[in-house]
């Protein structure tokens, strides 16, 4: 078994814990995952089955789009509801705050965080982004968060992070006096929604948390289209669920492709480089491509092509075998 399964992780449990489940029904296959969403999320985590492994990659270089419910008037230690408070604003801060507000100042932290070097012609906004010290990245070695629980000392170092797209929804009024509001972001790898939350608590001057995080987009991707734990487990034996498994081509579908000779996957195989020919029968044009997918003339997808050095020469990225 080979291929993508569209997931929709259930809240509580991580996503290793997710993969777990999924071997559980499949049986003896390699399985993984492409990005991981901490267990407080939601939403799409992409399961790669067998072969589609390989493509772990490819995800965390995909476009991600997250809801991102945010709570405003209190901060906390792990920028989440699942952290100690660590201010908790006066009643009128909280009262003045409406979708205006918070529109307004969700565009001008983003435009206060930018990179001035950043390129008008291309559609993301690069941003310095400060990590959160509750998470996985390490400091001296060691993982953030541990340090944290420990009361440790931390400073992380921002990183440069890309924000495709921002808008804010309606913002509501809690029972406790704070207010609610939901924000959706489209961004790229390594990007921490609950930094950005964080940051706009601190630009408001009232604080903020998030308190619920769902991913409704990786790439080509969708959640209307996702499988979630529980009905995936009710179909019960490998041979069941593998109509729920998407081909490996399914996230490569806007990559120019070229079908080969038998003679070209042998080579392949024997990891050696071929030569491309403008001249043979080709699936889409490639001459601007970096990337090309690879099909045997039975139509099987046998490799992902790189170029090599050389004039029309290419050589094996991924392997798949023939």
């Amino acid at each position: 078994m080979h291929g993508f399964l569209n997931l929709d992780k259930t809240k509580g449990i991580s996503s290793a814990e997710a993969v777990r489940r999924i071997k559980k029904v499949i049986g003896p296959h390699k399985v993984g995952h492409g990005g991981t969403l901490d267990p407080i999320a939601t939403g799409i985590l992409p399961i790669v089955i067998g072969n589609a492994t390989r493509f772990s990659e490819e995800f965390l270089k995909m476009r991600k789009v997250y809801l991102a419910t945010v709570t405003l008037g209190m901060s906390t230690d792990s920028y989440d509801s699942e952290g100690a408070s660590t201010f908790r604003a006066e009643a009128n801060q909280v009262s003045r705050i409406n979708e205006s507000l918070v529109s307004e100042a969700l565009d001008q932290l983003i435009m206060s965080q930018r990179i001035e070097s950043f390129d008008l012609d291309k559609p993301e906004t690069q941003i310095m982004q400060k990590p959160p010290i509750f998470s996985a990245l390490k400091k001296n070695g060691i993982a953030a968060h541990k340090l944290a629980r420990k009361n440790k000392l931390i400073n992380l170092d921002p990183r440069r992070v890309v924000i495709y797209s921002w808008k804010t929804g309606e913002v509501t009024r809690m029972i406790d006096g704070l207010r609610q509001v939901v924000i959706e972001i489209e961004c790229g790898r390594g990007f921490y929604v609950r930094s950005l939350v964080h940051d706009l608590g601190q630009f408001l001057a009232c604080g903020a948390h998030l308190t619920d995080l769902r991913r409704t987009k990786v790439g080509d991707f969708v959640i209307n289209e996702s499988v979630d734990l529980e009905e995936f487990s009710l179909y019960g034996s490998e041979s069941s669920v593998e109509k729920l498994i998407l081909p490996i081509d399914k996230i490569l579908e806007s990559w120019p492709a070229v079908i080969l000779r038998d003679s070209d996957v042998r080579a392949l195989g024997y990891g050696q480089s071929i030569i491309l020919s403008p001249y043979r029968r080709y699936v889409s044009t490639f001459f601007d491509a970096d990337l090309l997918r690879a099909y045997s003339p039975a139509g099987k997808l046998v490799a992902i092509l790189e170029r090599d050095f050389g004039v029309g020469l290419w050589k094996s990225y991924k392997y798949l075998g023939n």
